[in-house]
């Protein structure tokens, strides 16, 4: 049902603290959004990062964390708990970088292997993260690697 110009001025009028509720609405999520810029690795690990656009940004993976030299991250800005929640903004981001990231190792005779990885989703007072992982690999590991997961699969079952 769709509310006309009318009814909807009727509606505020009866309740005219409606529009502050939905200000400090507002205002807790842009809180909310600081809280998680602040502790991101975008600010925590600036010497990692190698490309941002406003919603996302590609970094190399830590050093503790790098399975193969080149391991880089594409990262949402937005914390979010799966790549397919995101706005179609920030996942067009994403698939520039994952298309720069095929383009460059394809010009060095190298697959990528695209992992998507959630940190923290079972920890308390902060929103999972969502990050695609960007693994180059040799031609023999990239055509091994259907077998592998699906092996992997078959015996998480």
């Amino acid at each position: 049902m769709r509310l006309g110009v009318h009814t909807a001025a009727r509606a505020a009028a009866r309740h005219p603290g409606a529009h502050l509720a939905s200000a400090r609405r507002a205002a807790r999520g842009a809180r909310a959004l600081e809280r998680a810029a602040r502790d991101d690795w975008l600010r925590s690990s600036p010497h990692l990062v190698l490309a941002t656009s406003p919603r996302a940004y590609l970094m190399l993976a830590p050093g503790n964390m790098r399975l193969v030299e080149g391991h880089c991250y594409v990262v949402p800005i937005e914390h979010t708990g799966a790549t397919r929640s995101l706005d179609e903004g920030t996942w067009e981001d994403m698939r520039n970088f994952k298309k720069c990231l095929l383009r460059m190792w394809g010009d060095k005779a190298r697959h990528v292997v695209f992992l998507e990885t959630v940190l923290g989703l079972g920890r308390k007072g902060t929103p999972p993260r969502c990050i695609v992982e960007a693994i180059p690999v040799s031609d023999e590991a990239f055509s091994l690697a259907p077998m592998h997961f699906k092996r992997a699969i078959d015996e998480a079952e």
